[in-house]
């Protein structure tokens, strides 16, 4: 009797590390079928967004995706984080600051551009953001300081520390609204000011992450070395996931039936201007900032979106935070003449009868001219 419950053991065992086996071989295939997936995937979305109308060349306009999702991060003080500096045909970012480059880029007594990936110029070549459609307008030097998923208090703390290092302006640009309202509508966001790596930087500050390590404490290097090819492929497959979800506010976060919460944005939104405001005039600079066109308030034609672009769970977020910026804008107007005159309803800019929209805020080198157009019209 005891050497058949030995013999049954012994079978439930070794049944259980054939079942564990199949699973160790099978994992890596199953991933890379996954990832190999998203990818196709992705492939077929980039091709038929190129093709976008508002686009002057799809070859062009894929070329300069494809060398925008090679930008890497790097942490930076104040800030959160910068761009890496990376040298291509269409894409550009370099010195000291990490800026893109600009038709006729000049540090020195120039234009200031700040704001996010729209003032960044993505979709667009280096000669063909607004930044340098301005410069071209004007024949004047610029520098873009727009940096991709930036708000205006990312921008604010830039302007202090380039303005500490001694350097001068001659206008300072800011052009904003989309991600102060997408960063202050996240479900992370439980105060105001925060960014979009407000809970990365939280996370693996308040506890460990890091797969390997919590293994490196639990349990031995063989099962370490044994989990390590899988860890590697998860973290290969993440991105491509997290470039899926880039925009997924839930109809839950923190803007739904919250009008406190829409106001909290749009007071920290237009005080980061007026500082801003306050740092040109103690440089003798010009000021100008811009709330931004989104497809929510513009009626550019807008069929050809495919619906993943046209991000349709942020237009209850968007009218109601911009309302309220609208309001905070009219009262300010009240209290500082000067202040007012330095500010500026950019959202309806884009109402023109041609595509310029290529997702449902950044535009393409068509839509840059006219937002330059503008810029210059102000500042002239």
């Amino acid at each position: 009797m005891k050497i058949l419950q030995s013999l049954n053991r012994r079978r439930k065992l070794i049944s259980i590390n054939i079942i564990l086996l199949i699973i160790f071989l099978s994992t890596p295939s199953l991933i890379l079928s996954a990832y190999s997936k998203i990818k196709k995937s992705a492939a077929k979305y980039e091709l038929k967004r190129a093709s976008y109308p508002a686009f002057n060349d799809p070859i062009v306009a894929k070329r300069i995706r494809e060398e925008q999702s090679l930008i890497k991060s790097k942490y930076n003080p104040f800030t959160a984080f910068l761009p890496k500096s990376i040298k291509g045909n269409y894409v550009n970012i370099e010195g000291k600051y990490s800026s893109r480059k600009s038709y006729n880029d000049i540090l020195e007594d120039s234009t200031w551009f700040f704001g996010g990936s729209t003032i960044f110029g993505l979709d667009a070549e280096d000669n063909h953001t607004i930044p340098s459609k301005f410069a071209k307008l004007t024949n004047s030097g610029v520098k873009n300081f727009g940096v991709v998923d930036w708000n205006s208090r990312q921008s604010l703390n830039h302007l202090i520390s380039i303005i500490g290092d001694g350097n001068n302006p001659k206008q300072i640009v800011f052009y904003d609204g989309v991600n102060d309202v997408l960063h202050g509508c996240k479900e992370f966001a439980h105060t105001i000011p925060t960014h979009s790596m407000t809970k990365y930087i939280s996370d693996r500050i308040s506890k460990e992450r890091d797969v390997i390590k919590f293994l490196k404490n639990k349990y031995s290097q063989i099962t370490q070395t044994l989990l390590r090819p899988y860890v590697l492929l998860i973290n290969k497959l993440l991105p491509e996931v997290n470039k899926e979800a880039s925009y997924g506010n839930k109809k839950k976060g923190n803007c739904l039936n919250n009008p406190v919460r829409h106001e909290e944005i749009a007071t920290h939104l237009v005080n980061n201007w007026y500082l801003s405001y306050q740092i040109a005039q103690s440089k003798g600079a010009k000021f100008l900032a811009i709330l931004q066109p989104t497809t929510f308030s513009s009626s550019s034609p807008l069929e050809y979106l495919m619906e993943k672009d046209r991000h349709r769970i942020h237009k209850y977020e968007f009218n109601n935070v911009y309302k309220a910026i609208r309001r905070k804008m009219k009262e300010v107007c009240i209290e500082d003449e000067d202040f007012c005159s330095s500010i500026k309803d950019g959202s309806k800019w884009l109402n023109v009868d041609f595509p310029v929209f290529t997702d449902f805020v950044h535009v393409s080198q068509k839509g840059n001219l006219v937002i330059a157009e503008r810029i210059f019209g102000i500042l002239k």
